[in-house]
């Protein structure tokens, strides 16, 4: 990055020695004066390199390119340019692209407008000067009440470009070099138990173990640190090293994120599936880019701890998602074609291949690993990934599935220290939840273990709407259709409802929004046919329940047994009842209430189910503990026409929230007065307010976090 500033600066300084060496050749006063008025833009420009830009110094921030280190063999996508144009410009205008991109007018979307926001009590104001766009925030630690425990951070890189927008800016003690006698002292005292630089021993790493100051001292309290002499003239020196490196990343994420087609600012903690935060503590540490966040959102990216300094070394091929993360790296490629011989041989097929990768070439199975090293849940075999396109997936890393009662070895030492993966990434019956998982959902498909199925049936980078990435011939049933004809000359006698009906697209049924992410719900990637005891047993929602939101589970149940044979619903054990759908919203988890709310939204949904008896259910949901599923009920309930400008604010206070419900429920009662439809526990344009109160109660409050 800093090699492209340098030749800029060659080019601008060869511009100028020829205007130079022209002006002093020239003969005619005319024309030398031309050419030095030519020449004073230039001058200008190198005015402004003398003194660099803002942005311009903001790079020493950003991850090292690796092409310059680490990874010679990669090149970049300008490298590819040139020979695939047409493949280089639909990359160009995918989301992929601007994944991750450098801070600038054009890349950051929020209003950086010198606006203040609040959380928690604290505040944070965003700005921009010139090119350049600033938040003041509290210091990590601190809640940022005074101006000394206040921070000024410039935004150097933003991430997303879809549905949010999330900002990386530079830790406050990005420069600082650690003092050679603090780290010594720490290894001459600590590193037997925490290794050399804290990196882990016997005892955790201490390395970005995020602990405060205090807690640090804190810690030394304890009982298996009584043999530390504090008298010892080490002692100071290898707590401030402590302290120096429980956070080492370059970057951490502004806690506040813009909502894209909201047009609204909002803390992080209302963008994602998960508890609200009920402890108040003073600013925490953001997300790492480091920490995870960089391999799915840049090409190739590094890091590794010093122990010199208090950030440590981040690298990347290139921000964003481009070429060589899907291909594998470019250099020899471009070496070998440079050869107008070889490129001739090349289209001739009469040349070895070279090590460049197209999945639609590999088979089913190693290209889905293309995407899936990305769009898995994933554990890692090895501290570092080097993983390359064409390998298989499990070269690198093991792919979680739902195995919670005999989990492999690898599965149940990662259950240790994380309990809740398995219960927060998938449904009860082994079904992924998270949206960016897919590849877990399609591994446990049989179109993918038994057939061809690939990430590419379906899905394009380069022949494809940005929006989904699907093929044109994938919007329709062809998709399904090519390899299951027997159904294509009578799908009505199939499903049961009439052709070109919302009922008989194969993937509302195999393949239902049951997947959380983004403050919504896209379809499972686990192709299965619905069933009444999966929901029954493991509370997932089948595709009828969620089509049908009017219905019970035992109506739905005898369809299914007159239609398909399943088992009839007494056979096992489900009783008439009410609304799945109903009942799932009261008393369902947070990511079931999430599901069902969402469909209440949903066009297919509510033309099947009706609307007028909806808005209360909603209204419900909109003070929900969970601010994700407050956003999708809110969402729904606006799809609703008496409801569209409704003005609810998800992250509003509680109270605020309260008297949104009530007018909601008002403006209902006032609409369906007279109106009855007990399944829904609408009686008389009144809901029953006894049954709904027992069904509340029941609630399972069991805590999720859809880590996204």
């Amino acid at each position: 990055m800093e090699h492209q500033f340098r030749d800029e600066f060659l080019e601008i300084l060869t511009v100028i020695l020829v205007l130079g060496v022209a002006s002093l050749m020239a003969q005619r006063t005319g024309i030398r004066l031309l050419i030095v008025g030519l020449g004073v833009p230039t001058f200008y420009f190198v005015d402004l390199i003398r003194e660099p830009s803002t942005v311009t110094r903001l790079a020493q921030y950003r991850p090292i390119d690796a092409t310059q280190s680490s990874e010679p063999d990669y090149v970049g996508s300008k490298a590819c340019r040139s020979c695939h144009p047409k493949a280089y410009a639909t990359w160009y205008k995918s989301y992929h692209r601007t994944m991750t991109q450098v801070a600038s007018p054009t890349s950051v979307l929020a209003p950086f407008d010198g606006r203040v926001m609040s959380d928690s009590g604290r505040t944070y104001q965003v700005h921009k000067k010139g090119d350049a766009f600033f938040v003041n925030m509290p210091a990590m630690g601190t809640e940022g009440e005074s101006e000394q425990t206040r921070s000024v951070r410039p935004v150097v890189m933003t991430t997303g470009s879809h549905h949010m927008q999330a900002y990386w800016i530079p830790v406050d003690d990005f420069a600082d070099k650690i003092d050679p006698a603090d780290r010594q002292s720490f290894n001459d005292m600590c590193s037997g138990c925490h290794g050399e630089d804290g990196q882990g021993a016997s005892a955790p790493s201490l390395v970005d173990y995020r602990l405060s100051p205090e807690d640090v001292e804190n810690a030394l309290d304890l009982a298996q640190h009584a043999q530390i002499r504090r008298d010892s003239p080490l002692y100071s020196k290898a707590l401030n090293f402590a302290k120096l490196i429980q956070y080492t990343g370059r970057l951490h994420q502004f806690p506040f994120v813009y909502l894209i087609k909201q047009k609204k600012w909002v803390h992080e903690d209302h963008t994602f599936l998960q508890p609200p935060n009920v402890d108040h503590e003073p600013e925490p540490f953001g997300d790492n880019w480091s920490d995870g966040c960089d391999q799915c959102h840049s090409v190739k990216p590094s890091y590794r701890f010093v122990g010199t300094k208090t950030t440590g070394e981040a690298e990347v091929v290139e921000l964003g998602i481009s070429c060589e993360a899907c291909h594998g790296p470019g250099g020899n490629h471009i070496a070998a074609n440079q050869n107008p011989i070889n490129r001739y041989l090349a289209k001739q097929n009469s040349l070895p291949p070279d090590d460049i990768v197209n999945p639609s070439k590999l088979d089913n199975r190693a290209s889905s690993h293309v995407c899936a090293q990305c769009h898995g849940e994933l554990l890692m075999k090895n501290e570092t990934n080097n993983f390359r396109p064409g390998q298989t997936i499990e070269s690198e890393f093991h792919v979680v599935q739902y195995l919670p009662d005999a989990p492999p070895k690898w599965l149940a030492d990662e259950l240790k220290g994380n309990p809740n993966l398995l219960h927060d990434g998938f449904w009860k019956d082994g079904t992924m939840r998270i949206a960016g998982r897919d590849y877990n959902g399609m591994a446990i498909t049989g179109c993918f273990t038994k057939g061809a199925m690939a990430c590419t049936t379906c899905h394009s980078m380069h022949d494809s709407d940005p929006n989904d990435q699907l093929k044109m011939d994938a919007k329709s049933d062809m998709a399904c259709l090519n390899c299951h004809p027997k159904y294509k000359d009578d799908i009505a006698a199939h499903t049961h409802h009439p052709a070109g009906h919302e009922a008989s697209r194969c993937y509302n049924c195999h393949m239902p929004h049951t997947t959380v992410g983004l403050l919504g719900l896209i379809r499972a990637h686990r192709i299965d046919s619905p069933t009444a005891k999966m929901t029954s047993e493991h509370g997932r929602p089948n595709a009828c329940v969620l089509c049908h939101l009017d219905k019970s589970l035992y109506e739905i149940a005898e369809s299914l047994h007159d239609w398909y044979g399943q088992p009839k619903p007494d056979s096992i054990g489900i009783e008439p009842s009410e609304s799945a759908a109903v009942i799932g919203m009261l008393k369902g988890d947070a990511v079931q209430r999430a599901t069902y709310a969402w469909h209440f939204g949903w066009p297919p949904a509510q033309r099947a189910s009706g609307t007028l008896w909806m808005a209360p259910f909603l209204a419900d949901l909109l003070n929900d503990p969970y601010s994700a599923v407050r956003f999708i009920a809110g969402h729904a309930l606006q799809s609703l026409p008496a409801f569209s400008k409704l003005g609810y604010d998800y992250t509003a206070s509680e109270a605020d929230r309260t008297k949104v419900a009530d007018r909601v429920r008002r403006i209902w009662r006032d609409k369906s007065a007279g109106f009855t439809r007990p399944v829904v526990l609408v009686h008389n344009g009144q809901t029953d307010a006894k049954r709904l109160g027992t069904l509340r109660a029941q609630r399972d409050n069991t805590p999720v976090r859809v880590n996204e």
